[in-house]
This record gives structure tokens, C-alpha cells and sequence, in this order.
């Protein structure tokens, strides 16, 4: 498998899917998002890859809840969660690394009651 066929988002959604359940992971924000939190949007937002084996996905990780402590926790809970895939063979490939580059910090969000925070993680996946 090169770079260009891994879909590190998938790959990001299964791995946050199964380690965050019940809490629903995706990679859009539903229109109806104020009654389905906690939620976890999680999408690409850039990062190199060598073109054929290594890719270096950054990842952001927006956590939606009813407090900030809970958005907060959700951001935290998915660094752990992709620190524990370390090594898991995956359709998607393999997580060789983990580096966190921010987070969890406060997001504007337009519902007053809801809370948004972001974490970014880079990945090396092979």
C-alpha cells in the first residue's frame, strides 16, 4: 500500500469510532448537531507524505459537548485513543507515531449550549 492510498481520515474515524463508543465520531457536523453531542468531527487539515510509503497526516479533532470540561476530555481521549493504535494493522495501514501539536483549546461554537474544543495530532502512517 503507497501514501496515496491510505485514507488517514477513515483510518482516524474507525480508530476514534472504536475507542469512543457510544460517542458518535465523523467527518461532518450533522445539522442537528445540538442533539446528538458529545460528537468528535475528525478531517485532514494537512501534513506531507513521501509520496510511496510514509504519510504524515495532521488531524483535527473537534469535540463537541455540553460543558468544556466534557469537549476538553473528548480531545484527550482521542490522543489517547490514537497513541493506543500505535502498531495496529488497519485496512487503512498502520500508525507508526503519535505526536500531539495543540490542544485541547476552546473553539467558538454558534450554540450557546454547546461547547467546542480542537486538539491537533500528526500521524506517521505506513
Amino acid at each position: 500500500m503507497t501514501a496515496l492510498e491510505v485514507d488517514e481520515t477513515l483510518l482516524a474515524v474507525d480508530v476514534l469510532t472504536a475507542a469512543l463508543t457510544p460517542v458518535r465520531v465523523s467527518t461532518e457536523l450533522p445539522a442537528n448537531l445540538e442533539a446528538v453531542v458529545p460528537l468528535v468531527r475528525v478531517f485532514r487539515i494537512g501534513g506531507p507524505d513521501d509520496g510511496y510509503v510514509l504519510d504524515y497526516p495532521t488531524m483535527a479533532v473537534h469535540a463537541f459537548a455540553t460543558s468544556q470540561a466534557a469537549a476538553d476530555a473528548l480531545c484527550r481521549q482521542a490522543g489517547t485513543a490514537f497513541r493506543n493504535a500505535r502498531g495496529v494493522i488497519t485496512a487503512g495501514g498502520v500508525i507508526t507515531r503519535v505526536r500531539k501539536l495543540s490542544g485541547p483549546s476552546w473553539a467558538q461554537v454558534d450554540n450557546q449550549q454547546l461547547r467546542h474544543a480542537v486538539s491537533l495530532f500528526q500521524l506517521r502512517i505506513k
